[in-house]
Formats: C-alpha cells, sequence, structure tokens
C-alpha cells in the first residue's frame, strides 16, 4: 500500500491593533523585539491553558531539514526596523504551538482506523495558521486519493472525531481557532471581532508509492484532474475547470507535484528506498514544503489586507522580501514555481482595527 499524508490548513490575521489589556500578558512578548528574541533563543516553553508555545530551535539543524536554516538566513538579513513593533526580522518569525490534549481522531465508520490527528499553529503578532494532518494508507492510482479527498470533505458521516463526536474539517479548524482567542485574548477581549479568517482551508498532500511502484513517464490531464479533486474533494469535468490551469512540476526520479492555485498541491513521490542517497528524505520534502506554502499564504495575505488599509505599512514590505527570497535561497523547485505564479491577490476587507495586530495608538 502506498501512504498518504493530507496536511489542511487555514490562515487568520487579528482585525483589532494590539491592545495590551486584551492579552494575555504571557504572550505580550510577541509584540517586543527583544523579549520575542530572548524566547527563542532561550528554548523555554510557555504553557497556556490549551496550548503549548514552543520555539523553533531544534529544528535548524541542516541534517534534519532544509527550509529553517534557509529561513533565518532570509528573515535576518530584511533590512530596517518597524517603529514600536520591534525590528522586522522578528516580525517574520513564527511561533510552534501545540494543542494541548487535543482528542481529535479519524472517524472509524469513515475510514476503518481510529488514528490521531496532528496539529501545529504557527503563531506571528499579526496572526496564526492551524495545520491538520492526517497519514492514512492509500493505494497507487490517483484515483484512489481521489477518493479520500471525497471522504476528508463529506458532512455525512463527518471524517472526523473531536471528543468523540463526528465533526468536519471545518469544525475542527474552528475549534484551533477558538483554543488560540481562549489562551491569547482575555476574556473580556473575547467578545470583540479579534480576528477574520484570511484563507478558509488549503491542502497539501504528500503521497508516497509502493515500493517498486514505477510512475508513468507522461502524466495525463485526467490523473491531473484526479490528484486536483483530491484536494478540492470532488470530482472534476476538465470542461468545466478552473480559469487559472493548474502547476505541473517535475521534481526528478519520477516524482512531480500538481498545485491548484486555489485548493492546494498535491506531491507524488516514489518510495524511498527507491531514491538512494537523496539529501531530503520524502518526508521532509513534504514537511518543508508545506511549512512553505503556509508561511508564504500567511503573509501573502498580510501583505494584500495592509495594501488596502495601511498603504506603505513596513510590514509589508518585509513580507515583500521575505517572498522574494525564500524561494531563491531555499532552492526548491515547486516552492519557487509557486511563489512565481501565484496570482489572486484577495480584496481584503476586515472589520475593526486599521491593519492586523499593529501596536495601538
Amino acid at each position: 500500500m502506498a501512504r498518504v499524508i493530507y496536511c489542511v490548513f487555514d490562515v487568520h490575521l487579528w482585525s483589532q491593533p494590539f491592545a495590551a489589556a486584551d492579552f494575555d500578558p504571557r504572550v505580550h512578548f510577541l509584540w517586543s523585539s527583544s523579549a520575542y528574541r530572548q524566547m527563542r533563543g532561550n528554548g523555554a516553553k510557555i504553557e497556556l491553558a490549551n496550548l503549548v508555545l514552543l520555539p523553533l530551535n531544534d529544528e535548524f539543524d541542516l541534517r534534519r531539514n532544509h527550509f529553517w536554516p534557509r529561513y533565518q538566513a532570509v528573515a535576518s538579513s530584511i533590512p530596517g526596523s518597524i517603529t514600536s513593533f520591534g525590528d522586522a526580522c522578528d516580525l517574520m518569525w513564527p511561533l510552534r504551538c501545540r494543542p494541548k490534549n487535543l482528542d481529535l481522531t479519524l472517524n472509524e465508520v469513515v475510514w476503518n482506523t481510529n488514528k490521531k490527528v496532528r496539529s501545529t499553529i504557527w503563531l506571528w503578532p499579526f496572526g496564526w495558521s492551524s495545520l491538520l494532518e492526517i497519514d492514512i494508507a492509500a493505494g497507487d492510482e490517483f484515483d484512489d486519493l481521489l477518493d479520500i479527498g471525497i471522504k476528508l470533505r463529506q458532512k455525512d458521516p463527518a471524517p472526523l472525531l473531536l471528543k468523540g463526536k463526528a465533526v468536519a474539517v471545518s469544525i475542527a479548524l474552528a475549534h484551533l481557532a477558538e483554543l488560540v482567542r481562549q489562551d491569547l485574548c482575555t476574556p473580556a477581549a473575547q467578545g470583540k471581532a479579534m480576528e477574520s479568517t484570511r484563507l478558509p482551508r488549503y491542502v497539501v498532500c504528500a503521497l508516497e508509492l509502493s515500493k517498486g511502484f514505477q510512475v508513468r513517464r507522461n502524466i495525463s490531464m485526467a490523473d491531473r484532474m484526479s490528484l486536483i479533486g483530491a484536494m478540492r474533494g470532488q470530482e472534476l469535468d476538465q470542461s468545466k475547470f478552473l480559469s487559472n490551469p493548474p502547476l505541473f512540476t517535475p521534481l526528478g526520479d519520477g516524482n512531480f507535484a500538481v498545485t491548484d492555485f486555489d485548493a492546494g498541491t498535491a506531491i507524488v513521490q516514489r518510495h524511498r528506498q527507491d531514491r538512494p542517497g537523496k539529501l531530503e528524505s520524502n518526508h521532509c520534502f513534504y514537511v518543508n514544503t508545506r511549512n512553505f506554502f503556509s508561511i508564504f499564504l500567511t503573509l501573502h495575505r498580510m501583505i494584500a489586507y495592509l495594501a488596502v488599509k495601511s498603504k506603505g505599512d513596513a510590514r509589508a514590505v518585509a513580507a515583500a522580501s521575505v517572498l522574494a527570497s525564500l524561494p531563491v535561497e531555499y532552492r526548491n523547485r515547486l516552492c519557487s514555481e509557486f511563489a512565481a505564479k501565484y496570482a489572486p491577490q484577495p480584496s481584503a476587507v476586515v472589520g475593526g482595527g486599521t491593519s492586523p495586530a499593529a501596536p495601538g495608538p
């Protein structure tokens, strides 16, 4: 059997300016350059009621991955500072969070397994991104992946169990958003319009094929449509396809990726034992690419928001510098082509505040 990892994530921006009284004092370091740098440097955890805040120190080893060391080089080279908001490079650093005691599993009625669903939250001063990951067995045919994608999006029976109750993916993501609001915001502030979803859902799925299975040299449009359908959760009619054509990226050794800019990316990889001597394993490639997409789309949404609400904002300039430099530094073809060709700039309309999590007047 092949193995597939589905990652579904959303993106949120704080819609209100930062006011100390609205946030738990234990997270005020997010809006202080020196405090944030100290938190990242000393490697200490911060335990809140629902979340554990973790620095990235353990992930900078090139033997484990190739993304974060490159990200560190890009973020550290951003010139200038952001008045009263900390250095630009600090603003671009996400903080890794884990939900505590998250009772979220696959619904055994749907999947014949009740495996745990993993979750990570990337937290910035201006917002956050919540990721859900499922790891399940699959067939080698792309239609099998389509079936999984359809099940993941269905409402009845719902694909997940949250505290024993069947729920859709959107409900699970909403639950994570509520945990963030509860832990970071004071009780009085939780009733405000403290956040606004900027990107409802994006999917990255990585299929590792069975050992010895060879992918056809030419990937037909029908197969590409099946892979995009797996991300969209529906069987697609090629004659009614998107106005934006999908991006097809050969990755070497028979590996490839298909990207639907509106919905997600499917990565198809030969079995790890069929790819001897590679510097980056199949799993690391998926994880690093997943991290790139979630960070890219978060910063992209923030830039689009500031373009409407706060033109000339230094944070937008810093974020644009990261988006331009990271694909060059990371040297990942899929990420480079995605960054070069990603076009949609959403019309950013967020109620309240002049910019996401800017310091108050």
